[in-house]
């Protein structure tokens, strides 16, 4: 009678059917994600894929297929890239769009396999049930983690589907983001899955209900993150003491970024900005933010203050006392004989390279900049270029990339004033944590966004990217403004709400007091100190499982 109790359950049936649950796992990944407010699907997702790692063997065509139809369910809108290039860039933009999500999904079945391969060698070694179990999933959430971190600092990095990006709608449940960082929200949603998991597995299996203990585990990783969150949403904490305010307006230009580097002039372009600048209210404005690559041309880095194409910024930022933050293309000459780095070209008897910057145009301090770091492979960068230059020419040209942009020495905030510091992020550094943190270290006390989210049209890519704003804010306690071109420009608070939001594809403006905040996160003092344990955790996992497949296999008769 139980075994006929058990044969009925849920976790039999759907443990014949291997494929459904593949479906059922992308999809719970897939609403996981921006645009839908649903992120906490992903505490479920990855049971049936669980089930799938006790149940078959081999596992990596079922894993691969669930995370390919993930990467595709949320990131279809990568392989419209080719839309709006040259004819003869078609081929390689559509290309490298198509392989980027077939890549992703490869690198992200890895751990998973993984971590079913330690189950089954820790399965033989003769260890108690449960030591098996915390072995297991413990080497599921290091492998994950460690994925996830070395997925941040390399060429190929993505950080877009990291786990902990699913949570951006729910604010209260991640303000400890402050003290783990988006890693942090990863290693939640795997260990509430497994616990989930067993409560599943143990249920469904009649003659074998021991779920009690586990169900309380789950009680426990629901409430105390959502415990933390409140104590740490006291406002008479440290990091939420105000050290004064400024008066920011962000433009949202609306210039179609196939057309802004062929067809409009940068002389139109710098008009537009002008007089959206001088709509009314500029007169109570310190700070205006425009776009990346909002002047459309390059300069070299000594003639950017008196560039023709600048003064008509300059002069505003001059006569009316405001600060204009800007993206722009800066180029860099060098007088060696030899190219000083991998991305430099010749010109003259020199080289020179090429960075997507942002400049501080203020009336108090010479012009700043601050060069990008981060970039999206082969669109603004070719991988590896370092180790095989030769591939140097591997390049989609979308956006102004130069033929690639170089990498700057350091990072820095700009001055606006003696009082605000500004943490410039441009595009795609804004979904990467722990390399932000360090502008709010070095003492940004706000940051911002600069972006060109048009490449894709209205599709999920601005949606997603303008919803990561809620964590980097909860992350450096720090408000931020975030310019893009066709949208989504908005403003964020230190604790991740998201206010003033614009239409896609809109000309128009937003202004807003913002507060400055001086206070360290936890997270912004020690970064993805996460990511670094599960590193070491790794490493001490698969030496020991070595070592148990050696020792079974020279206890085997010969």
């Amino acid at each position: 009678m139980e075994l006929l109790k058990e044969n009925l359950s849920w976790y039999y049936k759907l443990s014949k059917r291997p494929y459904l649950a593949v479906l059922i796992s992308a999809v719970l990944l897939i609403l996981s994600f921006p645009p839908f407010p649903s992120g906490i699907l992903a505490f479920f997702a990855f049971l049936p894929l669980l089930m799938i790692a006790d149940t078959r063997k081999p596992v990596f065509g079922y894993i691969y297929t669930a995370f390919l139809l993930w990467n595709w369910g949320c990131g279809y809108w990568i392989g419209f890239t080719g839309f709006g290039v040259e004819k003869d860039e078609q081929l390689m933009a559509f290309t490298t769009g198509i392989l980027a999500n077939f890549a992703n999904a490869f690198l992200m079945t890895l751990p998973f396999a993984g971590y079913a391969r330690f189950r089954r060698v820790i399965a033989k070694s003769g260890l108690s049930v449960r030591l098996q179990l915390i072995l297991s999933y413990t080497s599921l959430i290091g492998f994950w983690i460690m994925f996830e971190y070395i997925h941040f600092h390399w060429d190929l990095s993505w950080s877009w589907y990291t786990l902990g990006h699913a949570l951006s709608y729910h604010k209260t449940l991640i303000q400890y983001y402050e003290l783990t960082g988006v890693l942090g929200g990863s290693a939640h949603i795997l260990l509430l899955n497994v616990i989930l998991y067993e409560i599943w597995r143990r249920k469904s299996n009649l003659t074998e209900w021991s779920a009690k203990k586990w169900i309380a585990a789950a009680l426990v990783m629901i409430l105390v993150p959502a415990g933390v969150g409140f104590l740490l949403l006291i406002p008479s904490r440290s990091v939420y003491k105000s050290s004064g305010t400024l008066n920011v307006r962000v433009l949202q230009p609306n210039i179609d970024p196939f057309l802004k580097f062929d067809v409009l002039t940068p002389e139109e372009q710098v008009k537009m900005f002008t007089e959206m600048i001088k709509k009314p209210g500029i007169d109570s404005i310190d700070l205006v933010v425009m776009p990346e690559t909002a002047v459309p041309r390059f300069f070299w880095r000594n003639e950017i203050e008196t560039a023709k194409l600048i003064q008509p910024l300059k002069v505003i930022a001059d006569s009316q006392k405001k600060a204009i933050l800007t993206g722009l293309v800066e180029a860099r000459q060098y007088h060696t004989p030899e190219p000083p780095t991998v991305t430099a070209r010749k010109y003259g008897d020199g080289f020179y390279d090429m960075y997507n910057a942002a400049a501080l145009l203020s009336p108090s301090f010479p012009v700043q900049t601050f060069e990008k770091g981060l970039f999206v492979p082969f669109v603004e960068r070719t991988p590896f270029i370092e180790t095989f230059p030769f591939l140097r020419n591997l390049m989609v040209e979308i956006g102004g990339g130069y033929g690639g942009y170089a990498r700057p020495d350091s990072i820095f905030p700009m001055k606006v004033n003696d009082k605000a510091k500004v943490g410039s992020m441009i595009c795609f550094e804004s979904g990467y944590g722990d390399y932000i943190r360090k502008l709010t270290a070095k003492g940004a006390n706000f940051l911002a966004i600069i972006t060109n989210d048009g490449w894709w049209k209205k599709t999920s890519g601005h949606l997603q990217h303008a919803q990561f704003t809620t964590l980097r804010a909860i992350e450096n306690r720090r408000e931020i403004a975030r310019s893009a071109n066709t949208g989504i420009s908005l403003f964020a608070d230190v604790k991740g709400n998201l206010s003033h939001k614009t239409e896609y594809w809109v000309r128009t403006s937003i202004d807003k007091k913002i507060r400055l905040y001086e206070g360290k996160t936890f997270y912004v003092q020690y970064g993805d100190y996460i990511g670094k344990i599960a590193l070491l955790l790794t490493l001490l996992l698969t030496v020991y499982g070595l070592v148990l497949r050696f020792k079974r296999k020279n206890e085997e008769p010969s």
